[in-house]
């Protein structure tokens, strides 16, 4: 199991309010589409537009510049497979939540979900955070700079 299912928790709908179930008694077909929309959205919040750079600079912020940060988000999806909705329980900034709605909400993730997928999707999204005058490194190999 990678580290992406390791920490996915699927909150399951229902009347009254919401219950996870933990990444060991997902059905594999929930875990499958879990880990690819947590790489999809990582790779949306490490993109270069004013969003994501504004967020991964707030991020660096309130993590004292520490080389990762790690996001909970509850994620709902459609049909399709659109990001419809997000939550990220613990975030207080009106800036970084606007951000990341900004960045994520209208997304398109892989595929159609299961068909039996309870929503909202919880993920634990890892992210580098900006850290002013430091270019990431993929910023840098692409110049030609080692990294």
């Amino acid at each position: 199991m990678t580290a992406c299912a390791a920490a996915l928790a699927v909150a399951v709908s229902g009347p009254g309010r919401a219950q996870q179930v933990p990444a060991a008694a997902a059905p594999a077909a929930w875990l499958r589409y879990a880990e690819q929309a947590t790489a999809t959205l990582s790779r949306r919040l490490q993109a270069n537009d004013p969003a994501t750079a504004r967020l991964r600079t707030a991020l660096a912020r309130t993590n004292e510049g520490a080389a990762v940060d790690s996001l909970s988000l509850f994620v709902w999806v459609d049909r399709p497979g659109r990001v419809t909705r997000i939550a990220a329980p613990g975030v207080t900034d009106p800036a970084v939540v606007q951000d990341l709605q900004a960045a994520l909400v209208g997304q398109p993730l892989a595929g159609r979900p299961p068909r039996d997928l309870r929503v909202p999707l919880h993920l634990r999204i890892q992210i580098k955070p900006e850290i002013a005058g430091v270019p990431r490194a993929r910023d840098s190999a692409r110049n030609g700079a080692l990294g």
